[in-house]
């Protein structure tokens, strides 16, 4: 994470822990450590289904995927 489409290998990592049981610590972990100090505030947030081509195995996968609403800490609402 971030995933690259293209080899399959990320040119950077991003400082969370992804060893949580749930996904709202890596959440709060990736605010406070990512978004807040380049100067966003989360405005809300929220899990979708992503359903991925599959394989031999299987036909397609079902992901998760997370979007973010932010905006600059110093833009009024």
């Amino acid at each position: 994470f971030p995933f690259p489409a293209i080899g399959h290998t990320p040119s950077e990592y991003l400082p969370i822990n992804s060893s949580a049981e749930s996904i709202e610590p890596q959440i709060q972990e990736l605010v406070s450590r990512l978004l807040e100090p380049l100067g966003f505030t989360l405005v809300t947030w929220s899990k979708v289904p992503y359903l991925c081509e599959g394989d031999f195995q299987q036909t397609f996968y079902w992901l998760t995927d997370v979007l973010f609403v932010v905006q600059l800490t110093n833009q009024e609402s």
